[in-house]
């Protein structure tokens, strides 16, 4: 059994301090220096004095930036172009410290602080952050914006948003007590956001998001039970996504279908914090947790978590209007085959004439009465007006309860490796009262047994003008797991959802049945290794109101995969759906999906990943074929030599809207090429082709065409000189009759050059050329100069001069701006 809330951090404090030095000042250098034409590499000092105990690793760069500048012309439209320099042409200054280590032997400590001095219109203080950490043995000290969340070993007073304030913990052996305190920056929130087949990218609502505080999920959910948890997996932001934090947009790194292979939706879930307009701390929260262990079986728990309004003048707001939140917590391990862990909690809401008090419970039992029984039951009850301020994932319904008591049979797709055996895996949150019992059984050696029942209901507690919804869902399965021969599962499922108040209006139920196989055919002298895995997945959904709404669903999906040398895979792929709707009495609508591809090691230098994915949709009614999917992607990366690099890709998408009704098409194509053509000579080339159609029955259709190119060479002319030059071409065309076409094209050319004259002495320039046509055009010179001394190992000084020339032939504005300089550039 796993219980997860996705807001809890893995990442261990103890762990912290075996950071690898490289990595961390790889990612500080790159961080610090981002928007700056040419890095600077910060160099790390590191202090040890065997004698006192100390041993530690600091790293920092400060810049500051004093401006002088004049602009002929509207001095707003400088400001807010992409070359405008902040409101008022303020200095602008950054820092940043990374440090870690031991002091006197018995502390160690952990830094990092950043400053960035420039203003928006969303915050009234500059961008600083600051965190440092102490331990010692099991005592620990945190002052600063805190990383990973306060009382996380506990589900109602849990906080997860960032924290500026202060964490005391003191450790002993059968016990510790956890005092903290602060402000609580921005506003915090978790957003759903279904895949829509692409690598987006998806916009979260609010922005900007606060750095470094998102946690991004990726989950699919049952279509005939949206509570229920099929799969989940945590995505590692830089290797599975990119975020842009101004504009809250979201970029994975491979696209998010919309559904699996049997229909189940695919849904982006997002907790975050997010910068709102005034003062950027809105609120205090305050707590207190003591933690006794009695003996080594027994641990228990108190915690009292607080919030209020922030106010700068007057503290004592706060203190009259606080929310809190009272929680004890008990784990009790009679033996290695029973544990027990309960968690009460009760939330009060000051109001005008009372306050509000509410209630919240969870029972936890995990026993193993039989080597080769293992069962699992929870309760959870926890009342609608239940406070969630600490933790986001009960604020949004999606505390996960996963529940995994024997090995799952895994189907490894090409779109995604997924589970496949039923189960009461589900998300918790308020309103909500829910109990299950989950058992697994080994019959015989690789031979597993298991069921299960979960019951949920709404209305909590029970108000007599709502109606109660209840969803009940029981299943069984039977298989077989072998590490070297044939893997095979047999299941079966039924869901029911009722109303208690309007009989049968919302009343339904959904039949499974499910049967998959993982087969090893042999191994064959052109192919190598070949395998077989199957699955098929019958539904009989019922409506107890409307027997027309009534469907029968057929899914099945067969992949044939080769290993033909070591670490390389070739597969094939073929998906079936048939629907079976009882209004037309016949099969309605079948779903074709397509995938082939070649994906692994090659050899030590080539890692290649080629796929190509076709389905399509059949209507048997109005014998119409639909095209809905179609992908293919080639991906190359040569290792260790680096010498090129390379990702294609086309993706073609259909979509029939019967009810509108139209056809929305999308095609995309795409690729890059990273090539080391010579040791001192780097080719970058990046291309991606784009068009959105929309087909109208009576309607002229409506077409939106993009296309970009980027063209880029950087070249080490030799140890003291660097050269580089990038070209970009944007073509955006839309077509919406009765409306004229619009065609938009954007160019954009950049060159750039770096001279070391000698150890103390270097100078920099750059050229960019922007022009926007359309109807009316746009265009934007900017020249750059900076001339660099090195005072000593630890400052540089630098006077750079910057010359921007816009006009806007659209609004007759134009402006010439000049803009000076002198920076002083600190590093350690």
């Amino acid at each position: 059994m796993r219980f997860c809330n996705k807001s809890s951090r893995s990442k261990k404090r103890s762990l912290r301090l075996k950071r690898n030095p490289a990595q961390v000042v790889c990612r500080l250098t790159l961080a610090l220096m981002l928007g700056f034409l040419f890095p600077i590499q910060a160099e790390a000092f590191r202090y040890q004095n065997a004698e006192q105990g100390h041993d530690f690793t600091i790293i920092g760069l400060g810049v500051f930036r004093q401006n002088y500048t004049s602009t002929d012309g509207p001095e707003d439209l400088f400001e807010e172009s992409d070359d405008g320099l902040p409101e008022a042409y303020s200095n602008r200054s950054r820092l940043s410290i990374y440090g870690e280590g031991q002091l006197f032997n018995d502390y160690s400590f952990y830094l990092k602080s950043h400053y960035d001095e420039e203003a928006d219109n969303n915050t009234l203080e500059n961008d600083f952050t600051f965190l440092f950490e102490l331990n010692k043995n099991d005592h620990f000290m945190i002052i600063g914006d805190h990383e990973d969340g306060t009382f996380q070993d506990t589900v109602f007073t849990a906080l997860d948003e960032q924290l500026r304030g202060m964490t005391v913990h003191a450790g002993f052996s059968r016990g510790g007590a956890t005092v903290m305190a602060g402000a609580l920056r921005g506003e915090a929130t978790t957003e759903e956001i279904r895949g829509d087949g692409t690598s987006g990218p998806y916009r979260l609502e609010e922005a900007p998001v606060i750095e470094g505080s998102e946690t991004v999920v990726i989950e699919i959910r049952d279509r005939s039970n949206s509570n229920r948890v099929i799969q989940r997996q945590t995505q590692i932001r830089g290797q599975d996504y990119r975020i842009e934090y101004d504009d809250g947009e979201i970029t994975f790194d491979r696209p998010v279908d919309e559904q699996d292979f049997r229909g189940n939706p695919t849904f982006i879930v997002v907790t975050y914090q997010f910068d709102s307009p005034g003062d950027r701390f809105k609120r205090a929260a305050w707590g207190t947790r003591l933690v006794a262990e009695p003996t080594e079986s027994i641990r228990m728990g108190v915690s009292y978590l607080a919030d209020g309004p922030w106010e700068d003048e007057d503290t004592s707001d706060a203190l009259d209007n606080r929310r809190q939140i009272y929680g004890t917590d008990l784990s009790v391990k009679f033996t290695d085959r029973y544990q027990l862990g309960i968690e009460v909690a009760r939330s009060e809401i000051p109001e005008l004439e009372d306050t509000l008090e509410s209630d919240a419970t969870i029972i936890n039992v995990d026993t193993n009465p039989l080597d080769p029984l293992r069962i699992y039951g929870r309760y959870w009850r926890v009342e609608r007006d239940f406070l969630s301020f600490g933790n986001l994932n009960l604020q949004s319904d999606n505390v996960v309860d996963e529940i995994d008591l024997d090995e799952p049979f895994s189907f490894n797709s090409a779109s995604l490796k997924f589970d496949l055996d039923p189960n009461i895996s589900v998300t918790h949150g308020t309103d909500e009262e829910s109990y299950g019992l989950s058992a697994a059984y080994d019959l015989i050696s690789y031979h597993t047994l298991s069921a299960g029942f979960r019951e949920t209901r709404n209305n909590i507690p029970d108000l007599e003008e709502t109606p109660q919804l209840t969803t009940r869902s029981l299943f069984a399965a039977y298989k077989r797991i072998h590490p070297e021969k044939t893997d095979w599962l047999l299941g079966v499922e039924r869901i029911d959802n009722e109303d208690d108040e309007t009989p049968q209006t919302l009343d339904t139920t959904t039949n499974r049945i499910l049967g998959a196989i993982k087969h090893p055919l042999g191994t064959f002298r052109y192919v190598g290794g070949t395998f077989l895995q199957a699955a098929y997945q019958f539904e009989d959904f019922d409506d107890h109101f409307d027997e027309d709404n009534d469907t029968q669903i057929h899914d099945a999906l067969v992949r044939l995969e080769f290993h033909p040398i070591q670490e390389v895979t070739i597969y094939g792929e073929q998906g079936e759906q048939f629907i079976f709707e009882e209004i037309e009495n016949d099969y309605t609508r079948r779903t074709d999906i397509s995938m082939v591809g070649v994906e692994g090691l090659f050899n030590r230098y080539a890692d290649v990943d080629l796929s190509a994915r076709y389905s399509h949709e059949v209507d048997l009614i109005e014998d119409r074929t639909t095209e809905t999917g179609q992908t293919y992607s080639l991906r190359w990366t040569s290792r260790p030599l680096d010498v090129l690099k390379t990702r294609l890709k086309f993706e073609y998408r259909e979509n029939d809207d019967k009810l509108t009704p139209r056809i929305r098409s999308r095609n995309i194509y795409g690729g890059e090429v990273f090539w080391d053509v010579f040791s001192n000579l780097l080719a970058t080339v990046k291309y991606e082709f784009e068009t959105d159609e929309t087909e109208f029955p009576e309607e002229p259709d409506e077409t939106t065409t993009y296309d970009d190119l980027i063209l880029r060479l950087d070249y080490k002319f030799r140890r003291s000189l660097s050269l580089f030059g990038a070209y970009r071409l944007e073509n955006e065309e839309v077509k919406a009759p009765p409306l004229d076409t619009t065609e938009t094209v954007t160019s954009t050319w950049v060159f750039g050059a770096k001279y070391q004259i000698n150890d103390r002495w270097d100078v920099l320039g750059s050229y960019k050329y922007k022009l926007i046509e359309d109807a009316i055009e746009d265009k934007r010179e900017k020249y750059f100069a900076e001339l660099g001394y090195q005072l000593f190992s630890f400052l540089k000084i630098a006077l750079g001069y910057e010359y921007v020339d816009y006009t806007d032939e659209d609004t007759s504005q134009a402006h010439e701006t000049h803009v000076g300089y002198v920076s002083l550039i600190g590093k350690i």
